[in-house]
């Protein structure tokens, strides 16, 4: 990876950040307002912006987890490609399983696709 790709892939995880911190206080701010008892209508329009908040919030996550930095224990390409040749990987099994002792790391099953990302 060059310099210049990492570089922006930081400044991509750090607005995404920033985002979400605005998101999650514009989203309290909003649950304050509600607790206020104000009319229906009013009550009707903070839920509705919740829901943008929350719509939001899924949309920056999926942008950030697109760029998110590889975690620790976590094989990165150029730990697979030794298992592209099938005489290095053992039948029925994982060689990273054998060689290390230990299973690899899950992935997470909730992580959004962020090629499913689409402007509202």
């Amino acid at each position: 990876m060059t310099d210049d790709h990492t570089n922006i892939q930081q400044i991509i995880r750090q607005h995404a950040h920033d985002v979400r911190n605005s998101i999650n206080n514009l989203d309290l701010q909003t649950v304050l307002l509600e607790d206020l008892g104000t009319d229906p209508e009013v009550a009707e329009t903070l839920k509705e912006m919740r829901a943008e908040f929350t719509q939001l919030e899924v949309t920056v996550k999926a942008l950030q987890s697109k760029f998110a930095e590889p975690q620790p224990g976590t094989p990165t390409a150029d730990d697979l490609t030794q298992f592209k040749d099938p005489q290095t990987t053992p039948m029925g099994g994982c060689a990273e399983v054998e060689a290390r002792g230990t299973r690899p790391s899950a992935q997470p099953r909730d992580a959004a696709d962020a090629s499913s990302i689409t402007a509202p």
